[in-house]
């Protein structure tokens, strides 16, 4: 509702009224994130102020595509960080899986090395340490990924 003041309404101040559309406008409004009455007041604005010659209304619609178009940047923006984001995971997951094969491969060949050696010898062995130096693992990673694996063989 409208609070008027002596002298007409001031500025700032609306009243609430209705316009019969044509269905394809009607349409136009509920498809578009536009403030209807704001559309409505600038372009009776323009009309009033700027005569018949339609320029207010092409002001009016080139802000609504300026804000189409920042729309449409920032969720392509999301989109492409959701990618990047998408495609992170996927390199990450990829380069845990070519660990586990690098791994595999080198505890398959302390295996044929060390299946008969016991637990609490490992360790203490020159060859064992030097692989573990070579591959870049430490004594103590190598040793409990080693023993995890011998395990998983049932020896």
């Amino acid at each position: 509702m409208s609070r008027w003041r002596a002298g007409g309404i001031g500025m700032g101040e609306y009243q609430q009224t209705s316009i019969n559309l044509r269905p394809d406008q009607l349409d136009y409004l509920r498809n578009k994130s536009i403030n209807n009455s704001d559309l409505i007041r600038t372009l009776l604005d323009g009309y009033v102020n700027g005569g018949e010659d339609g320029q207010f209304g092409i002001e009016y619609r080139r802000k609504e595509i300026k804000n189409d178009i920042e729309q449409l940047e920032l969720k392509l923006e999301q989109r492409r960080e959701e990618l990047a984001s998408l495609e992170a995971q996927e390199q990450h997951k990829q380069e845990l899986n070519e660990r586990k094969e690098g791994l595999l491969s080198i505890l398959e060949d302390v295996h044929l090395h060390f299946a008969k050696y016991p637990p609490s010898k490992i360790g203490s062995s020159k060859r064992f340490t030097d692989i573990a130096y070579e591959n870049g693992m430490g004594l103590q990673e190598l040793k409990e990924e080693y023993l995890e694996y011998r395990e998983s063989m049932g020896d």
